[in-house]
């Protein structure tokens, strides 16, 4: 048993260098690291950094419906109103498939990798 039923797991994090608000979709199977780059684009798992689960894909995706987030209700939530439209982050900017090789990177990659042992079934309302 994984001690009780979950409605959702929300992960939230800080990048430095981030434009806004961003949603992650994947998270990569490497073990957070302070020497690594702030982007996994370049690593590669089980060889540039010790992964986090080492009989498990090197990528997973999100078991969240990304089809239901309203991207563009959001951008009008985080900015200010007199912000001008074109100042706002476009939607496409939301989605990221890169959470780093850091902390949030690893958290993220053992919750999905914990809901997908578990078999925990993501409801579609």
């Amino acid at each position: 048993s994984h001690g009780g039923r979950w409605d959702a797991v929300l992960h939230l994090g800080l990048e430095d260098g981030a434009k806004g608000l961003m949603l992650e979709t994947v998270a990569m199977n490497v073990k957070a690291s302070e020497r690594a780059p702030s982007s996994n684009a370049r690593l590669q798992c089980g060889k540039d950094l010790p992964m986090v689960a080492p009989s498990a894909q090197c990528l997973l995706a999100t078991t969240a419906p990304l089809n239901r987030v309203d991207t563009n209700a959001i951008s009008h939530r985080i900015h200010a109103p007199h912000e001008a439209a074109d100042k706002r982050a476009s939607p496409r900017e939301f989605w990221s498939r890169d959470a780093g090789a850091y902390y949030c990177n690893e958290i993220y990659f053992r919750t999905l990798h914990a809901v997908r042992q578990f078999e925990i079934q993501t409801k579609q309302r």
